[in-house]
């Protein structure tokens, strides 16, 4: 599991855009499980954050677990 400050170091700030990654080791692979993002709101820095979130769950193959409240969510379309 990679928090949001060792996620800021990694590639020069490659992996900025997500709030956490849980990944699992497999002999020398590691595997992403799942990408973490928390939205406060539904504005345009928050839109913007869920985008690039999602297309970077989309490259590891897995899924986006966005954190926020239902308003928020339900703005950005996620039903989940």
């Amino acid at each position: 599991m990679l928090g949001r400050g060792a996620l800021r170091r990694i590639k020069n700030g490659k992996f900025s855009d997500v709030d956490g990654i849980l990944g699992v080791r497999i002999g020398k692979d590691t595997r992403m499980l799942k990408v973490y993002v928390k939205i406060n709101a539904p504005d345009v820095v928050g839109i913007a954050k869920y985008e690039n979130a999602n297309k970077r769950a989309k490259q590891f193959g897995t899924k986006l677990v966005v954190v926020g409240d239902n308003f928020t969510k339900k703005s950005l379309g996620i039903t989940k």
